[in-house]
């Protein structure tokens, strides 16, 4: 069973753009408690490649990353614990999607390949913003 709770109205309005606040679900604050204690381990952080040839439309890749994140709330979730007895996760109405186009036509797979490494090296490295939607 899933527990909404209510939420205190907010004097700066912040309570406007929550959705819904839920407990976390002994998983999750498991998750959250090994990944605060375990900080640049990237423990839980699951990083994918995808090799995409071709064109992509930068613009139409985003608004559909866009429409992914309005239609699942899991995507528009994040946590509070610091000043909470128990941590929560608030679902936002409506978060920006980060995205970063990199254009890296010009170099070769190899170039690639090690860009891309120490990107994602860098990800886990520097973990998420728990408190910042969407992950």
């Amino acid at each position: 069973m899933i527990e909404v709770i209510k939420a205190d109205p907010v004097k700066d309005g912040a309570a406007k753009q929550i959705e819904a606040i839920y407990r976390l679900s002994p998983m999750q604050e498991g998750m959250l408690f090994h990944t605060l204690m375990n900080p640049g381990t990237g423990i839980y952080l699951m990083q994918n490649r995808y090799y995409v040839e071709g064109d992509v439309d930068a613009a139409v890749f985003r608004l559909a990353w866009e429409q992914v994140i309005a239609r699942h709330s899991i995507l528009r979730t994040s946590f509070v614990w610091k000043s909470q007895k128990r941590p929560l996760q608030a679902v936002h109405k409506q978060v920006d999607v980060p995205l970063d186009v990199m254009d890296w036509r010009g170099t070769d797979r190899a170039e690639q390949t090690s860009r891309l490494d120490a990107l994602l090296q860098g990800e886990l490295e520097t973990g998420f913003d728990f408190a910042k939607a969407p992950l």
